[in-house]
């Protein structure tokens, strides 16, 4: 990512799979946003997966929600830096949440070394939430609750410099700690 500046939209996007342990966070998500448009942010929420299938019917209500078909793959890495804001969620249910407890997703070094700043929505027993929490690599809503995962976008949003150093933070961290050749 070489720039932090909002073009126009906020483009928030989550790319890849939809399923146990990241499916019902959606509804979520899109309510929090739902609140930021009403007062007239422009953002929208980019679904990128081949698993259309599987999301919340209610998501289609939201016209800010854009459903996005897969790409190649090594098409990613520029899609990752296009996008304002990388979302990395999790599902707080109880069944949920043991799928997912010791979980480190795969796209989580990915999104990293894009340089997009990451939001994370987890539950904070989450593996993944302990590792973005102790590295800083995440802005981090631990806690199911629509009203805080709004906090987190609206400042995300409104702040550039945060924004900056969360993406060259997260990719500084997966250079360090992902990098093949290390």
């Amino acid at each position: 990512k070489t720039s932090f500046d909002i073009d126009g939209t906020f483009k928030i996007l989550y790319a890849g799979r939809i399923g146990p342990g990241v499916h019902d966070c959606f509804l979520d998500i899109a309510q929090a946003i739902e609140k930021l448009v009403a007062v007239g942010l422009g953002i929208e929420l980019h679904i990128q997966t081949s698993d259309f299938s599987v999301l919340p019917e209610s998501l289609s209500r939201f016209e800010f929600v854009k459903f996005k078909a897969p790409v190649a793959y090594d098409e990613l890495p520029k899609i990752f830096s296009n996008s304002d804001l990388l979302l990395l969620p999790n599902d707080f249910e109880p069944k949920s949440f043991s799928f997912l407890k010791y979980s480190m997703p795969t796209k989580e070094s990915e999104y990293m070394v894009s340089g997009t700043p990451i939001l994370l929505y987890s539950n904070e027993q989450a593996a993944v939430t302990i590792d973005a929490v102790k590295n800083n690599w995440a802005f981090v809503v631990s806690q199911k609750d629509i009203e805080k995962l709004s906090q987190a976008i609206s400042t995300l949003y409104k702040e550039k410099n945060l924004r900056m150093q969360l993406g060259k933070t997260a990719k500084v961290y997966a250079e360090n700690k992902f990098d093949s050749i290390k």
